[in-house]
């Protein structure tokens, strides 16, 4: 079972359950890293995984980056828009045992097949 676990207003973590072992992984801990390492987002952005889906042998997940908050103050409100364009919406494939990442897309659309790279 693929799980989005947010366990706080701004913040997400990607699970995989094992329902017939009782065991649960976190597999999204590589995604943030590469995506922090690529993309260079500002700090102040709160940005989180999200799975979408299992491959078709559930040997992998894809993750998209999520942008769900920007920490600027009110009186700092007119840098943003500047601040937002920080974010860059990636998606990244996973195994689903490990959390390695095995491919990177950067777009902002959802990759066809993204399975078959």
């Amino acid at each position: 079972m693929l799980i989005n676990d947010n366990n706080g207003s701004k913040s997400n973590k990607v699970v995989v359950v094992k329902i017939n072992a009782s065991e649960a992984e976190q597999i999204d801990s590589q995604a943030i890293e590469t995506y922090k390492r690529n993309a260079s987002p500002d700090a102040r952005l709160i940005i989180v995984p999200e799975a979408y889906a299992f491959s078709p042998t559930d040997k992998e997940v894809l993750l998209k980056m999520e942008l769900i908050y920007v920490g600027v103050p009110f009186e700092e409100r007119a840098s943003a828009d500047r601040v937002r364009k920080s974010f860059k919406p990636w998606w990244y494939v996973v195994d689903s045992r490990t959390g390695n990442v095995t491919h990177e897309y950067r777009t902002n659309r959802l990759p066809k097949h993204w399975w078959i790279y």
